[in-house]
């Protein structure tokens, strides 16, 4: 997962998804909640290759927000 996830590092389309490689990187190095979070923590770099930083941004903003209507 570490080299896929330089080589996503190398070949991203901006320094926004540079920067949610390098944040993704260093959370699943750090954190270990339970033995499937690996499987969970590999989609990831699929979803920053998929979706652009706008879609990011709107789920930011929905995860941020205090009303969860």
């Amino acid at each position: 997962m570490v080299k896929k996830c330089f080589r996503d590092w190398s070949a991203a389309e901006s320094e926004g998804k540079r920067k949610l490689i390098r944040n993704l990187l260093s959370n699943a190095a750090a954190t270990k909640i339970c033995s499937e979070s690996d499987d969970v923590v590999r989609m990831f770099p699929e979803w920053i290759d998929k979706y652009s930083e706008p879609h990011f941004a709107v789920i930011r903003q929905v995860f941020n927000s205090k009303c969860y209507c």
